[in-house]
């Protein structure tokens, strides 16, 4: 299983982790009313860098797995 070719693996890692971090935001969302303003813009930056790490990751893999170099169009 290791030696295998792992299709869409880090599309599937990047969703994982973003669907995570947005699920456990959105859960916590209402405890941060009582929090400071700095602690609640805390969770959207972290949700933020999520999405970040979530497209990088999916860049990753269409380089890894569709980009062509020299392919002249």
């Amino acid at each position: 299983m290791l030696t295998e070719n792992r299709t869409y693996y880090y599309v599937t890692i990047a969703v994982i982790l973003f669907m995570l971090g947005s699920t456990i935001l959105y859960l916590v969302g209402n405890l941060t009313l009582t929090l400071s303003e700095n602690v609640k813009y805390l969770s959207w930056k972290l949700n933020a860098f999520l999405f970040i790490i979530y497209h990088l990751l999916i860049l990753y893999e269409w380089m890894k797995s569709f980009y062509v170099k020299g392919q002249v169009t």
